[in-house]
């Protein structure tokens, strides 16, 4: 029952409800071995490795005996943990099973976007090579994406020159103390 609930979720593209649903199934006691793989496959997707590493301590080590697939996906958890970027397109290029390729395939896109994003605000110039590793796709494919990005290539020197994106305003939550003296504030307003 676990395997056929999983695979039917699969299909979908809502990796947040597949999430939920394969951690209720731990939860529950019924996960099989494709349930750990796809929530594994889930978190580092999220790019959640501290999850994904405790979800790795916890799995029974039968289901880790058991299922192979785990196995090669913590390994690319493990690269990610280092950020070996190399070792990570390197370990996704391998034969996955169907409950979790389509995981894989938006796992390595968002690797590439991040990596692609990363540099055009982090460099003012890279080797076609070197930006080619970091998103782990070939220097040809590497320098056609740079250009349709926008970026500018010079093929004499090999290097490309990132245009840099505005970057999303991230809300910083705020503190325990600054909460606090935000009560303290609202409740001394009300008083008065």
């Amino acid at each position: 029952m676990a395997d056929n609930m999983a695979a039917d979720f699969t299909e979908r593209t809502n990796f947040d409800e597949l999430c939920a649903t394969c951690e209720q199934m731990e939860l529950d006691g019924v996960a099989s071995g494709d349930v750990y793989t796809q929530l594994l496959a889930l978190y580092l997707f999220q790019n959640d490795t501290c999850n994904a590493k405790f979800l790795w301590k916890r799995t029974p080590e039968e289901i880790k005996v058991s299922t192979p697939e785990l196995a090669k996906l913590w390994n690319v958890g493990c690269h990610m943990w280092k950020r070996d970027f190399v070792s990570i397109y390197n370990s996704l290029k391998q034969e996955w099973s169907p409950t979790i390729q389509p995981i894989i395939t938006a796992l390595q896109e968002k690797l590439q976007k991040r990596a692609f994003d990363l540099v055009s605000n982090a460099y003012t110039s890279i080797r076609a090579d070197d930006l080619a590793s970091l998103m782990g796709i070939t220097t040809e494919a590497a320098v056609s994406a740079a250009v349709s990005g926008g970026w500018t290539s010079d093929p004499t020197t090999g290097m490309i020159t990132p245009m840099r994106t505005d970057l999303p305003k991230k809300e910083i939550p705020l503190t325990s103390e600054q909460e606090l003296a935000l009560l303290t504030d609202y409740v001394s307003f009300l008083e008065n």
